[in-house]
Order: C-alpha cells, then sequence, then structure tokens
C-alpha cells in the first residue's frame, strides 16, 4: 500500500538536526565508511597457488579474475 506523500508535509522544510554534543564528521572519514575492501583477504594468493598447482601437476585450467568495477 502506497503512503500519502501529504503525510511528510511537516517535515519537508525543517532545518537538518545538529548534535549540540558531537561534532560533525570530516567528510574524509565519512567517505571511509562507503569504500570498498577486501572481504576476501587472500583470495588471490589462494587462486593463483591453486592455478600453480594445477599447471606443475599437468593440468590446464585457466582462471578468470572476477572485477568488480563496471
Amino acid at each position: 500500500m502506497a503512503r500519502d506523500i501529504r503525510e511528510y508535509d511537516g517535515i519537508i522544510g525543517m532545518a537538518r538536526p545538529v548534535s549540540k554534543t558531537h561534532r560533525p564528521m570530516p567528510p574524509e572519514n565519512r567517505a571511509a565508511q562507503f569504500a570498498p575492501y577486501a572481504a576476501l583477504v587472500g583470495y588471490e594468493e589462494m587462486v593463483d597457488e591453486s592455478a600453480e598447482k594445477s599447471a606443475a601437476d599437468g593440468e590446464n585450467i585457466t582462471y578468470e579474475r572476477f572485477d568488480p568495477s563496471p
């Protein structure tokens, strides 16, 4: 069920709340919260080792790296 936008008429023109006890976070720190991180630390090395071991065993296996960039 869709909400009626008029439900928010009372807050649309209000100023953004500002804390009286905490200073605003610097933009550099705020951006760091959303920075990408390596969820699988060591994964690339593990894939490389596995490929090397397969090659040493005479197997012909190729691995494609995942590129998360669009």
